[in-house]
């Protein structure tokens, strides 16, 4: 009980230091107060570059492409020809053909029709009028839902690109060069379903969803 008697005397007591010929006592709990204080500062200081430790410079790097990612606004994708008369847009139309997308006498492949043509649109007479390309352009896929795919439904431009919507698998296609090729799958409801979206309906609001997306490559 002594010693214990003793030890709590000593931490009561203040301690004393001497500097030069003069002499000064500080308490214990002022001292803690002090070092408390010189240990903020530091920690604000530091605290900057230990979360530069703690990211890795990989997520650094991808956090700046999405930061400074210029979205592109070409639209329309060709330019169009302005005449004296008028002036001509190309345009594009593509099927969904239902239970008729099965490719005949290939196993595994599915297949939605593109068209393209010419729009002509006179000023004069405010008189529009199409011409079609002689050939049309075959888009295939092997990607389905129950034996079910490439019913295409729209033709639309993002970011410089020519999208397609698969209303039964949700696939979303980039088309280029007379090809469609898988970008993004969505998914009916809020994602967690086993069931493409059905893009054909909520057309706009699933172009403004796609721009939230993290920057994925074309």
């Amino acid at each position: 009980m002594s010693y214990l008697r003793d030890w709590r005397q000593a931490l009561r007591a203040p301690h004393v230091y001497r500097v030069a010929n003069s002499t000064f006592r500080i308490q214990s709990q002022y001292l803690a107060l002090i070092l408390v204080l010189l240990c903020v500062p530091l920690f604000l200081l530091g605290f900057p570059l230990l979360r530069g430790v703690v990211y890795t410079p990989q997520t650094n790097q991808f956090l700046t492409q999405c930061k400074y990612y210029k979205y592109n606004k070409t639209y329309p994708l060709s330019a169009p020809v302005k005449t004296s008369e008028g002036v001509t847009y190309r345009i594009a139309i593509v099927s969904d053909l239902d239970h008729n997308s099965k490719s005949l006498g290939k196993k595994n492949e599915w297949h939605s029709i593109m068209k393209t043509g010419s729009l002509f649109w006179n000023l004069k007479t405010d008189f529009l009028s199409i011409i079609w390309d002689d050939r049309n352009q075959m888009l295939t896929s092997s990607l389905t839902m129950k034996g079910r795919g490439m019913e295409l439904s729209e033709l639309v431009t993002f970011d410089g690109h020519l999208l397609s919507f698969d209303d039964r698998t949700g696939v979303v296609y980039f088309i280029e060069n007379e090809e469609a090729y898988p970008w993004i799958i969505l998914m009916d409801g809020n994602g967690k379903n086993t069931k493409g979206k059905l893009c054909l309906i909520n057309f706009i609001q699933l172009t403004e969803y796609i721009k939230f997306l993290p920057v994925l490559n074309l």
